[in-house]
């Protein structure tokens, strides 16, 4: 090898081990730059606390965040020296402060561990505010139990309710006192979850409305309007007024029904102003109030024209209220108008159905009655 081309070689290994060094000297160097603070925190039941959030600053205005793993340990990296300030939050609430008054370069400072717990019981504010917190909560459990009871009680009313129509007679008295027993369990259960409560809970409305409705289904009408009227009070729902105005029309309240139902919105809850109007009809059918029935039941058609129900049980409203004549000693029969509509518009919508099957035995009947009804529908038998 030729003397000058070895010295070159010579020259260039040691001019990349030099660079070598160097880079290996930045290296170390950076690596000495890097600062970190860790710590940990236990929570109010003396156990490791996941998941909190750590925010550190320094007084030349960098930040860092960080989060407390599962054993409640943190630890924030690359941190330069200085002055750090470091606080802990549960969420939105901050929880802890600190303060390192001079973190040196390459150091891995340790806080002392937050301990929730002996600050809770070594600060009376702190342990009040935990007794505070713990019986919100046992009170939170206990109208959530109670308010769940009611639901399932009102259920299971229900399901003994649509088993009744079929059961043996022997059977049905005993059926009908288990069904008054779950509707009075409803109602001491979602009266039980409202005690302590006031109107500024978020759950009073919901509450307050089922209680509302144990009452409805009991028969205690006078208590569903006014459980109904404290729901609509602190939300007005469409649908509390929908109960509302079935508990008013039950009472003889029938003006006052009309206007609940009228205060639903249409532009925005046309269903639930149907549905209302549709209900208060039935209210009213059922009660062999055929005149009052008339005036909701063509609004609910109105606003919810492809409902079967509301269809037939106008027609049947208005059966009643036909006008007779005797004429050469024979008695004429003369519908109201619009009831051969509402029969032929129920058949139409449920031709198959019980509304449907319904609305058939009614024209039937009108013309055994020698309304001289002239339709091209034929009246069928009713289906089961």
């Amino acid at each position: 090898m030729n003397h000058g081309k070895r010295t070159a070689t010579l020259l260039a290994a040691a001019t990349v081990f030099t660079l070598a060094l160097s880079l290996g000297l930045a290296t170390a160097v950076i690596a000495q730059n890097v600062s970190s603070i860790s710590g940990q925190v236990i929570d109010p039941e003396g156990k490791p606390w996941p998941g909190l959030i750590v925010k550190f600053k320094s007084d030349r205005g960098q930040s860092a965040e960080t989060k407390t793993d599962e054993e409640g340990k943190f630890t924030q990296r690359g941190l330069a020296a200085g002055k750090w300030n470091y606080e802990i939050y549960n969420g939105a609430d901050k929880i802890w402060d600190g303060a390192i008054e001079r973190l040196v370069t390459g150091e891995d400072r340790v806080v002392p561990v937050v301990n929730y717990k002996a600050l809770i019981e070594a600060d009376p504010k702190r342990a009040a505010e935990r007794k505070k917190q713990e019986e919100e909560k046992a009170e939170f459990e206990d109208m959530k139990a109670r308010f769940d009871a009611g639901v399932l009680a009102m259920q299971t009313a229900d399901d003994l309710k649509s088993t009744l129509a079929k059961a043996p007679a022997d059977q049905k008295a005993v059926l009908q006192e288990k069904i008054a027993s779950h509707r009075q369990a409803a109602i001491d259960d979602f009266t039980a979850a409202t005690r302590g409560m006031t109107e500024k809970d978020p759950n009073f409305a919901l509450i307050i409305s089922n209680l509302g409705a144990a009452y409805k289904a009991a028969g205690k009408y006078e208590e569903a309007i006014g459980a109904y009227t404290r729901a609509i009070a602190v939300k007005p729902d469409p649908a509390y007024y929908v109960g509302l105005a079935e508990s008013q029309a039950s009472t003889n309240k029938n003006a006052e029904a009309l206007a609940s139902c009228g205060t639903i919105p249409v532009a925005t809850h046309a269903g639930n102003a149907a549905t209302c109007y549709r209900n208060l009809g039935i209210v009213f059918y059922n009660t062999n109030k055929f005149q009052e029935a008339v005036e909701p039941l063509q609004k609910a058609t109105q606003l919810e024209p492809k409902n079967a129900q509301a269809w037939y049980v106008l027609g049947a409203s208005l059966v009643p209220l036909a006008d007779f004549k005797e004429e050469k000693g024979k008695l004429t029969m003369t519908p109201k108008p619009g009831t051969l509509e509402a029969y032929q518009k129920a058949i139409e919508l449920d031709p198959n159905g019980p509304y449907g099957a319904q609305a058939k035995d009614g024209l039937a009947q009108l013309e055994q009655m020698g309304a001289g009804i002239s339709t091209s529908i034929k009246a069928g038998k009713k289906k089961n």
